[in-house]
């Protein structure tokens, strides 16, 4: 009996749930009543947990035009601003605004035929067949046998 090696390639499809899809199965069917005791015994069981009132729950919008508030009232406060308008653009990108540097002007791009209307002529089905026969043979009788 004989050392042979084999390599033999497998494709197996397996569906695997995870532990956040499980609790996620588990969580959809549920009424609202029922995510809410499953919440409060979640919240007795882990310390680490605290109920936040829906009351102080606000959308992302809203907190971030309030973080973008306070950062207007914070910059007028010291009086200082730091926006992009105020700022000296010529000197953060002097290299690249130089005289020498001109944008590329928009060319008209001239219509052209469709690629079916360049074709000089149509091959027939006897050229093409001879073409095939002069590439696969240099013997002159074939070529002659028509």
């Amino acid at each position: 009996m004989g050392i042979q090696q084999r390599l033999h390639t497998k494709l197996v499809q397996k569906l695997i749930l995870t532990p956040s899809l499980q609790q996620a199965i588990k969580l959809l069917p549920m009424s609202t009543l029922e995510l809410s005791d499953l919440l409060n015994q979640e919240m007795v069981e882990n310390p680490m947990l605290e109920e936040v009132p829906t009351e102080d729950l606000q959308p992302a919008e809203a907190v971030a035009a309030q973080e973008q508030q306070e950062k207007r009232d914070a910059s007028d406060a010291t009086g200082k601003t730091d926006s992009w308008d105020d700022q000296d653009y010529e000197y953060f990108f002097g290299d690249y605004l130089d005289d020498g540097y001109r944008p590329r002007a928009p060319q008209e791009v001239k219509e052209l035929p469709p690629i079916e209307n360049t074709l000089s002529t149509a091959t027939s089905l006897a050229d093409h067949l001879m073409w095939q026969l002069s590439m696969q043979t240099d013997e002159p009788l074939l070529r002659e046998i028509r």
